[in-house]
């Protein structure tokens, strides 16, 4: 299983790739601009799509680790 930091990089670096197109120098001042709005967009879109993943598996990293603390002390006061 990959771990979160491996599956991050991944994340970024494909999007980085996907939105990457080549600024040639005969590229007029006008396309450039528009070739940088649209690539700082799907960055942006991007790392919102990523921030809602981090959120999601947090919460469920949260959920696991909360069900081990009850089953613990459900564990204990029935040692006891």
């Amino acid at each position: 299983m990959e771990t979160l930091d491996e599956t991050l990089c991944g994340r970024v670096d494909a999007v980085i790739r996907s939105h990457k197109s080549r600024l040639l120098s005969t590229t007029g001042p006008q396309a450039a601009i528009g070739k940088l709005v649209t690539r700082c967009e799907g960055l942006e879109r991007a790392l919102r799509e990523i921030a809602l993943e981090v959120q999601k598996l947090a919460a469920s990293q949260n959920a696991v680790s909360a069900e081990r603390d009850t089953n613990a002390v459900s564990d204990r006061s029935v040692e006891r």
